[in-house]
């Protein structure tokens, strides 16, 4: 199980011991950031208006664990899935489909949105594969989107509509997830 709160300033030196590469930040968030990935722009993110952030919380041992956000547009009833990261001690047992099922129970239950979207590299198959089981239906490639270091990433573009999310129960509370701080 785990519990969600809201990202704050003061968890950006977990965004910063979890992203150690340039390769890693723009798995993480695409272009947004640029490298070195300091203070200063994640405690930005932490005030963007449109933007939920939550820190994901281990309630046996108090312990960060991950992260995850939701930018919504509200006026459309859309929203945008992304940086999500699991912290290296958490990685290979669920957390991210964990992460994933909240911050959609947040989404469609409580914003009542109509879509959510989201952007992944073409050659990070595990994410590729934990939205597929989470209900993203594949959209688009954008071809050679992101230059690194000499090779081109493509990005796969994913979307979910309302009535695509499978059933979870009790609704927007997947099991093993606290309820959404915000």
């Amino acid at each position: 199980m785990i519990e969600l709160r809201a990202f704050t300033e003061t968890d950006v030196s977990l965004i910063l011991d979890w992203i150690t590469t340039e390769e890693d930040m723009l798995l993480w968030s695409g272009t947004t950031f640029r490298w070195p990935l300091d203070a200063a722009q994640l405690a930005a993110m932490a005030t963007e208006p449109d933007r939920r952030s939550w820190t994901a919380i281990d309630p046996r041992t108090g312990a960060a664990v991950g992260h995850v956000s939701l930018l919504v547009d509200p006026r459309h009833r859309t929203g945008r899935l992304g940086r999500i990261v699991t912290a290296p001690s958490a990685r290979g047992q669920g957390l991210g489909a964990r992460l994933v099922d909240a911050a959609l129970g947040v989404a469609f239950d409580e914003l009542r949105l109509h879509r959510v979207g989201l952007g992944v590299y073409s050659h990070n198959t595990t994410a590729l594969r934990l939205y597929e089981r989470s209900g993203f239906v594949r959209e688009g490639v954008l071809r050679d989107v992101t230059s690194v270091n000499g090779s081109w990433w493509s990005s796969v573009e994913m979307g979910m509509l309302e009535h695509e999310r499978p059933q979870r129960t009790p609704p927007g509370i997947p099991p093993g997830i606290a309820p959404a701080a915000h």
